[in-house]
């Protein structure tokens, strides 16, 4: 898998860890990458079961994607804290409207990056799809900009089968 395009430095290089460790870990499968726009704004709405999904949906995806990630995340570690900035996640605020997160997703959707969106603003325990909120809707309306479906599946293999490399797949739509 090559590096994606237009990531940052720490993006990059966890990328190449990644490619390095994967083998170890699970059997990978990217379908649909060339409907990831290359260049120009986008959100990619993806499924959020249990799984590591928003590390394999990054790394299978042909650009860096930038996160936004629940707020209380941000609080563990000063150091994790710092990490989840350099790599383009950044908070907000669950359970409520947060017009800043809201903002923050739409400047960089309009600046040219790819946003990475759980329309269902949390994991879902049993594995089953659970209802999404507006985040995406909104913000692909206000923005202009497409949506890229995507899916990870069997993300929730990869802590259940450890050592025995589960077969993961991401798929990107149309």
């Amino acid at each position: 898998m090559q590096l994606p395009k237009n990531a940052s430095r720490i993006w990059r290089l966890l990328h190449v860890i990644i490619t390095l460790l994967k083998p170890l870990f699970c059997r990978l499968t990217v379908e649909g990458r060339e409907h990831v726009p290359e260049f120009g704004g986008c959100i990619v709405a993806s499924t959020h079961t249990r799984g590591p999904d928003y590390v394999i949906l990054g790394y299978a995806a042909p650009r860096q994607l930038y996160y936004m990630a629940k707020a209380e995340i941000f609080e563990i570690h000063h150091w994790l804290n710092k990490f989840l900035w350099s790599i383009g996640t950044f908070p907000v605020q669950r359970g409520r409207s947060d017009i800043g997160a809201i903002q923050a997703a739409e400047r960089l959707v309009n600046e040219g990056h790819a946003l990475g969106m759980f329309p269902e603003g949390t994991r879902s325990l049993d594995g089953r799809l659970t209802k999404g909120k507006t985040g995406v809707a909104r913000i692909a309306v206000q923005t202009g900009m497409p949506v890229v479906p995507a899916a990870v599946l069997n993300a929730a293999a990869f802590f259940k089968e450890l050592g025995h490399r589960p077969q993961i797949t991401v798929r990107f739509g149309p």
